[in-house]
């Protein structure tokens, strides 16, 4: 699951590092599932709806090595049926700002009602 970071981050990573303006990560990061993939430019279809309704999960990562870091937390999603092809990492529970995404290695057909399950360490994220 390789990542790509958004517009957005690099906006603010590029204006902090310049001494622009100060960037302050979010207290939480978000896991959020598309059946499109977001872009940088945060344009992608986030999966809704299912029963029980779907909603982002917050994800925890460990230590950075050698620029790439992997999820700690074993995330529990709850959604609708669709063709789930892409992650992104969000600041907020809803809305917010995309931060980082990538495409699954294959698509995952989800069923409503069936809890979709990232394993601690099966997502990570790197800086190229």
């Amino acid at each position: 699951m390789a990542s790509q970071k958004s517009a957005y981050l690099r906006s603010k990573v590029v204006r902090h590092i310049i001494n622009a303006a100060a960037y302050t990560a979010p207290a939480t990061l978000y896991l959020a599932l598309y059946t499109s993939d977001p872009t940088t430019a945060d344009t992608g279809a986030e999966i809704s709806g299912g029963s029980p309704a779907y909603a982002r999960k917050s994800i925890t990562f460990g230590t950075e090595a050698n620029g790439t870091v992997a999820n700690t937390n074993t995330i529990s999603v709850d959604p609708p049926a669709a063709t789930v092809t892409h992650w992104g990492i969000r600041d907020a529970l809803t809305s917010g700002n995309l931060l980082y995404f990538g495409s699954f290695d294959i698509p995952i057909v989800t069923a409503s009602g069936t809890p979709l399950v990232i394993a601690a360490g099966d997502l990570s994220i790197t800086e190229l």
